[in-house]
């Protein structure tokens, strides 16, 4: 490989690692940049002769981009735990497993098959033990209005393909254009204007009012409660951020700031949804806790928990290594039982921070009778607002996905209330601040809600079907 050669590719993988940063990053327009992307990759894959000139490439690419997607481990490294920055190379891993298979077949097509191939290691990372969708190109999307009835017809993991396959396109008609490369792009947008969502088709009856706390921290949670009693605002629920407190199991009913909160309940007749965490014999839970009609209707455990830093993943493994144990927190206690909750008002779920995250989660609790979410979260420890942005953005992504409205109250972080066809309808960040809105309540099941499981084995199966037919045909 020539030094030009070599030059030209670490070029191009940073330069589309940072664009792809920025599509998930940008508050508007991130769709272009997933795009640029990746054209900007396709160009230089498309080059390659050679494994090693391919191998680069990729690993360049992967290596920039979940870097910086996890930069925030800096963070946690320099104010936490020095070593946490190795989960670095644990989600590298696991994009180039697909990708070393790709990098040592001899394939003609080079950018069609790192197409399939990254669609693939997007998909084995999302569904593994450790993995998110916070590397999904679906979510870059959410601020494209024409697609957005794609998300309830197909879910995210097609939006992920059409962001390639619009690349790709893009990508082939500055090489070589011809008109029938054009085709399939006005097929897509053809497609998606049909489809369109036109929300005075469904008729909305029934609706909530909330308000979320926004708190730079949790210390100012006492003022904002002082001003919800002082300015009557009107709600039904209010929804307040992540781990407010910590306390005995058997204590809920006793503790000081619950006991305010089931007063307030009674004098403003409205319900509270609060995080809390609960101790008791040596094991700790995170809880979603509801209070209303001055008392505590219940506690929620947390199910989906945080790699690493709530549960230890593959524990048959990783719990034997006493170097990487001694350098995790103490693990939490996954909750059980029910996730869905009724109190004549609204058919509603708790989620807790990275819960709202797993569309296939959210489907669940749909199919269960969930109107409408609450989100309780906390940024304090990671500390990242890019990280706040992709998590707005994969709630919208939801909301468009599933037609339903979340309310998110977060310390240190993004607090908003989305509408059911994914408006945001009020939204602060990392302020002192009260946010309200008015929220349609749905009950109503989208396509893919309906049957995302189906949907989600369709789109894997068809992608390695079209790497098997890129390998024939270029053999």
């Amino acid at each position: 490989m020539s030094l030009y050669k070599f030059i030209m590719y670490v070029i191009s993988a940073v330069v589309s690692a940072a664009a792809l940063y920025c599509a998930f990053d940008a508050i508007r327009f991130g769709w272009v940049f997933a795009i640029l992307s990746f054209v900007v990759l396709f160009n230089a894959i498309g080059k390659t002769r050679k494994a090693s000139e391919r191998g680069l490439c990729a690993f360049l690419f992967l290596i920039v981009f979940i870097a910086l997607q996890y930069s925030f481990l800096l963070h946690v490294s320099i104010v936490h735990e020095r070593f946490a920055f190795l989960l670095i190379f644990v989600v590298l891993t696991v994009y180039l497993i697909p990708m070393i298979c790709w990098v040592f077949l001899s394939f003609s097509y080079s950018a069609e098959s790192f197409a399939c191939t990254f669609l693939i290691s997007e998909y084995v990372f999302a569904k593994s033990g450790i993995g998110n969708q916070m590397f999904q190109l679906g979510v870059t999307f959410v601020d494209c209005k024409l697609f957005d009835e794609i998300y309830a017809l197909g879910g995210p993991w097609w939006l992920s393909a059409i962001v390639m396959l619009l690349a790709y396109l893009l990508y082939k008609l500055l090489h070589d254009f011809r008109l029938d490369e054009i085709v399939p792009l006005v097929v897509i947008i053809a497609f998606a204007l049909v489809f369109k969502i036109d929300s005075s088709k469904s008729e909305k009856t029934k609706s909530i009012d909330v308000c979320a706390f926004s708190v730079a921290n949790v210390s100012y949670i006492d003022s904002l409660l002082l001003e919800l009693n002082s300015a009557f605002i009107k709600a039904d629920y209010v929804i307040l951020p992540e781990a407010m407190v910590s306390m005995h199991k058997h204590g809920v009913a006793t503790d000081p700031f619950m006991t305010k909160l089931y007063r307030m309940s009674e004098s403003l007749q409205s319900s509270f949804v609060s995080g809390a965490y609960t101790y008791c014999n040596g094991t700790e839970r995170n809880n979603a806790v509801f209070v209303s009609d001055s008392a505590i209707v219940f506690c929620r455990n947390k199910k989906i928990l945080i790699p690493f830093a709530e549960y230890v993943p593959y524990s048959k493994f990783v719990g034997n290594n006493d170097f990487i144990m001694s350098h995790l927190p103490p693990p939490l206690t996954r909750g059980i039982g029910v996730d869905c909750f009724d109190d004549g008002t609204a058919s509603f779920a708790p989620l807790i921070c990275f819960e709202a995250l797993f569309s296939n989660y959210i489907t669940h609790l749909c199919r269960n009778g969930a109107e409408v979410f609450f989100v309780s979260s906390s940024n304090l420890l990671i500390d990242s607002r890019h990280i706040e942005r992709i998590s707005q953005k994969i709630i919208l992504m939801n909301s468009l996905m599933a037609r339903r409205g979340f309310v998110r109250s977060s310390e240190n972080g993004i607090s908003s209330i989305i509408s059911d066809d994914g408006i945001v309808e009020a939204e602060a960040s990392g302020v002192k601040e009260i946010i309200s809105s008015n929220v349609y309540l749905n009950d109503e099941l989208t396509f893919y809600v309906a049957h995302d499981v189906i949907i989600d084995y369709m789109y894997y199966l068809l992608i390695l079907l079209m790497l098997f037919l890129i390998a024939w045909k270029g053999r």
